[in-house]
């Protein structure tokens, strides 16, 4: 990331990373390999502290483009929700921003510039919460809860590792393969749970 001064004002330059080139596009709609954007500031100060907020808005739009242009369902879906974030709002599907309160709605569709200057799509696309959800199945669910935890496990051998991931695993093997979340409870047999509750009390 970088700043320059030009005419008395600040602005944010960045050299697109090989990852999303192609992605960045200019007004015209073509690709660049270097991007702009005025930070509106003669104070050096204050131009770096917006630059750091341009430069996670951008990165996290380039990154919700690649993961919409050939990335799977789930990764655009966490890539709108970071940069629904990254944009200052909370990820909320278009059915509940619709239902909810209507100046959350208002403050959503305000910040997403004028008709002259608009936002990029990928960015209408997650602050309006209009990217699908779309929830891992089990088996993703468990890699991930084995990665939020890994810094509980870090004084065990390997073989309370997998004696700890075991029931866990067997678990996703029962039903895992034919659900996702978010799935019905009745979709559960009761020996599954019972089951796995009890293969885990001594872990």
């Amino acid at each position: 990331m970088g700043i320059v001064k030009s005419q008395g004002y600040y602005y944010w330059v960045k050299r697109v990373p090989k990852r999303y080139q192609g992605l960045a596009l200019s007004a015209a709609g073509k690709p660049v390999q270097q991007v702009r954007q005025a930070l509106h500031s003669d104070s050096k100060a204050e131009a770096q502290i917006k630059a750091t907020k341009v430069e996670a808005e951008r990165m996290a739009e380039w990154e919700s483009l690649f993961a919409g242009d050939g990335g799977s369902a789930r990764a655009h879906y966490e890539a709108a929700r970071k940069l629904a974030a990254a944009r200052g709002y909370t990820y909320r599907p278009l059915a509940d921003l619709t239902v909810g309160d209507l100046s959350d709605i208002s403050e959503r569709v305000n910040s997403l510039g004028t008709p002259q200057v608009p936002a990029s799509r990928e960015v209408a696309r997650a602050v309006a919460g209009a990217v699908p959800a779309v929830y891992p199945d089990l088996d993703g669910a468990l890699q991930e809860y084995l990665e939020l935890t890994r810094d509980r496990h870090l004084q065990k051998s390997d073989s309370q590792k997998r004696k700890w991931r075991r029931p866990r695993e067997g678990f996703v093997a029962q039903i895992g393969l034919r659900s996702s979340f978010p799935f019905p409870r009745t979709d559960l047999a009761y020996g599954h749970g019972t089951g796995y509750a009890k293969s885990c009390e001594s872990v």
